[in-house]
């Protein structure tokens, strides 16, 4: 589980044990005295004692400690000023007695013995506790509707609970939301609120991507939408400021030891692409304002290590750098066959995207404004989509979709309709269609359909779009193969106006026909264009075209460039992969710069993309980079921008990725790094806040192994220094949990104790500590 906050923390106690604490000398910020700490804890009921020194100025000290005793299953927690009164309190998730407790200040109230317990609660402090009917992992304290009043979020998997804030009856009112396959976790919800909106919005993480409430209210339902991730093993989801123009951008960290770090930056009411960024997978996070840069703090999954990684947003230094590319998430899970078009829907002269998704039997538009790809709602469509094209077919300046589906024997066509695509119409009544294609075939004057199909499966009927609006057939083409064909697809390779036909068929190298003057094995002016060694097997996604016409085709571990002359092809050169486990799954011609044309090969075996220069007979490479490419399944150009440089689209299963070249490069930067000097220590949470009243933040983290507690302050020359290590128990083991847990297990920074000062928070076991700071 990762724990995180945007400027607080997360932590678990043992049996009879001795706590020691001890301040360290660490430079001219730090010249505490000696500090001696020593807190005795008896689980049979004795009270703690504390002994404790007053510190200099400029160091850190804590004035006891207060004590809160909950179920073995406590946590997660939260602060925030839950009855009005301008102070922060604490909320405690004890999900053992499925009660949400309050721990409000009340300076004058003495310690008592919460109901069906044996110890009593600290003075100064008024415990309220709130039933609730489901395991609740993830809290939340803010003003939902902007009312003035604080609310309580409480989220389970499945749904969302909002627990009103009112003068007279706090907490009573509530309202649940259901939410699809949100997961569980502390982190599963993040906040969105402060003085940029009137309302919150929460994000809760869910298998296949990202549910977003906005508009919460008592008297009406919520604004709801979906956002697609591209990993289906996320890990936690935070809201987090980083390019500092006061709104919240989202950040999910997945289980994904190349690209653990998914950032999405806000754009007014919706977000940006995903940028995929590396890094050290981490277990807890906490954002810092360091002035000059902001930054992510993060315990990472090597044993024992904390990082800083400063955020920054550049511009590639090399224009073919495509490292860490971003990313426009799709599906978490991945789209089943998915296939890549581009045409211009809506008219505005931009080139927009579509992908389909076979077994959902939808249509994903990516629609472009002025270069920005932005993903609307998924569009209902045929069941099992064989084939897309994009064509204009009735010359009003935008294109329609045609889709063809075996399994409903349908071509039919789609159109935009403001935000979705209409449900496919029936275009052709066409016999046991297979796929279809679209092009110019009989006639250079209007787009026509060709349909694979028939009673044999092997036949290719040409239809054409009659003045009475009716598609009629114009000719037809039998297929010259012993099996059954899959594919199909048209390419003008000649330049001459009418596009050839090339047919997939399995296990055997693609055929290609042209339309000639002489009729052909009863054919009407089609014949096959021979292609010995030249056409190899392939699938109709590994095969594109070049500017002049010719094919380029990805094949096993080369790619070949292919040229018509006459009636036969011929191969003008094949590029190798780089390694002996390239697998070349996308071969495209660019112009990258807007001027000169460039051959990009994707490398799936190599995990790479290629760029090589195509100016000499054989093209030679330029520069190959690694990235997330491992399973790319087909390739377009597009120039999206209009900026006169081509844009190169690759289609992955979970999201797509749009390569730039010269683009921006979003990166978390190594600033520092740690390594904790005890024998197999371990970092479970962290958290940031002012901890010594100098008004810069310092970190405290919770080491589980050895069940320490760590503070480092920020220095000018190394980056952070230990100040302060203490701790929190001394026992292995406690009743009713394993010696192997690791325990703080939550930590959180918040001014909870009305001094205006930071305070630590530790969950730890079945109990809750504040550890005052020193005024």
């Amino acid at each position: 589980m990762i724990e995180a906050r945007d400027r607080v923390p997360p932590g678990r106690l043992g049996a009879p044990h001795a706590l020691a604490r001890r301040a360290r000398e660490r430079g001219r910020a730090w010249q505490p005295s000696c500090l001696a700490v020593v807190l005795l804890l008896f689980f049979g009921g004795t009270a703690p004692s504390v002994h404790s020194q007053v510190q200099p100025d400029g160091s850190f000290g804590f004035s006891g400690r207060d004590i809160f005793k909950f179920g073995a299953g406590v946590g997660p927690i939260a602060t925030g000023d839950l009855d009005g009164d301008g102070r922060h309190d604490l909320v405690v998730m004890d999900n053992s007695n499925a009660q949400v407790v309050l721990l409000l200040h009340a300076p004058e109230a003495k310690g008592t013995i919460p109901e069906g317990g044996r110890f009593h609660d600290p003075d100064g402090y008024e415990r309220r506790s709130i039933q609730v009917v489901s395991r609740i992992t993830a809290i939340g304290v803010t003003d939902v509707d902007g009312d003035g009043r604080p609310d309580l979020l409480l989220h389970s998997p499945g749904s969302l609970e909002v627990r009103w804030g009112d003068a007279e009856r706090p907490f009573s009112d509530h309202d649940r939301f259901r939410t699809p396959d949100s997961l569980a976790g502390s982190n599963s919800m993040a906040i969105a609120s402060g003085a940029e909106r009137a309302t919150a919005e929460v994000f809760l993480l869910a298998r296949k991507g990202i549910h977003r409430l906005s508009g919460l209210s008592r008297t009406s339902s919520p604004t709801r939408d979906f956002l697609p991730d591209s990993s289906e093993n996320p890990l936690g989801l935070f809201a987090v400021d980083l390019n500092g123009d006061g709104m919240r951008d989202l950040l999910t960290v997945v289980d994904d030891r190349t690209h653990p770090y998914r950032l999405r930056l806000a754009r007014g009411e919706s977000f940006g692409p995903q940028a995929l960024i590396e890094g050290s997978p981490p277990t807890a996070l906490s954002t810092l304002d360091r002035g000059d840069r902001r930054s992510i703090v993060a315990a990472t999954r090597e044993r024992g290590r904390f990082e800083e990684l400063a955020f920054e947003v550049r511009r590639r230094r090399d224009p073919l750098d495509f490292e860490n590319p971003d990313v426009l998430p799709l599906d978490a899970q991945g789209l089943d066959q998915p296939q890549l078009v581009t045409g211009d829907l809506d008219g505005d002269g931009d080139p927009d995207v579509m992908i389909t998704d076979r077994k959902a039997g939808t249509i994903l538009v990516l629609r472009n404004d002025r270069g920005s790809l932005h993903l609307l709602d998924p569009s209902p469509t045929v069941r099992q989509v064989a084939s897309v094209a994009a064509a204009d077919l009735d010359d009003d300046g935008s294109c329609e979709l045609v889709v063809a589906s075996s399994e409903e024997k349908v071509v039919g066509v789609s159109t935009l309709d403001g935000s979705t695509l209409t449900f496919p119409k029936k275009l052709i009544d066409a016999n046991d269609p297979i796929v279809a294609a679209t092009g110019h075939f009989t006639s250079g004057d209007t787009v026509e359909v060709a349909v694979l199909g028939g009673n044999d499966r092997r036949t290719v009927s040409i239809r054409g779009r009659e003045e009475s609006g009716e598609w009629t057939e114009r000719e037809s083409l039998g297929i010259e193969t012993d099996t059954d064909p899959r594919e199909l697809v048209a390419f003008d390779l000649d330049r001459d106006g009418l596009d050839e036909i090339v047919v997939f068929v399995p296990y055997q190298a693609p055929l290609l026909y042209r339309r000639g003057r002489t009729a052909e094995s009863g054919t009407s002016g089609w014949s096959r264009v021979d292609s010995p060694g030249t056409l190899e097997k392939a699938s109709a996604t590994a095969v594109t075209q070049a500017r002049n016409g010719d094919l380029l085709i990805a094949s096993g571990g080369h790619a070949r460039r292919v040229r018509r002359t006459d009636d036969s092809l011929e191969v003008v050169y094949q590029v190798n992969g780089l390694s002996s486990t390239s697998q070349i799954a996308v071969a495209l011609e660019a112009r990258l710069d807007g001027a000169e044309t460039n051959l990009v090969l994707v490398d799936t075996g190599d995990r790479s993309v290629s760029v090589f220069d195509t100016g000499e007979a054989q093209p030679k490479l330029m520069r190959s980079v690694p990235g997330p490419y491992a399973t790319v399944r087909a390739g377009a150009v597009a120039d999206l921008d209009g900026d006169g440089r081509d844009e190169v689209l690759l289609l992955d299963p979970r999201f797509l990725i749009v390569l730039e070249s010269g683009g921006e490069q979003t990166r978390l930067d190594l600033a520092f790094s740690h390594q904790c000097e005890r024998d197999r220590g371990s970092y479970a949470d962290l958290a940031v806040g002012n901890l010594n009243g100098d008004g810069a933040d310092d970190l405290v983290l919770s080491e589980g192994v050895n069940h320490f507690l760590e503070v480092f302050t920020a220095d000018e020359r190394t980056g952070w220094k230990l100040a302060l290590e203490f701790p929190v128990y001394e026992s292995n083991t406690f009743r009713g949990q394993s010696g192997a847990a690791s325990e703080p297990r939550t930590v959180w920074v918040d001014d909870v104790t009305e001094d205006g000062l930071d305070d630590v928070i530790i969950v730890v076991h079945d109990r809750v500590i504040i550890y005052p700071q020193d005024p």
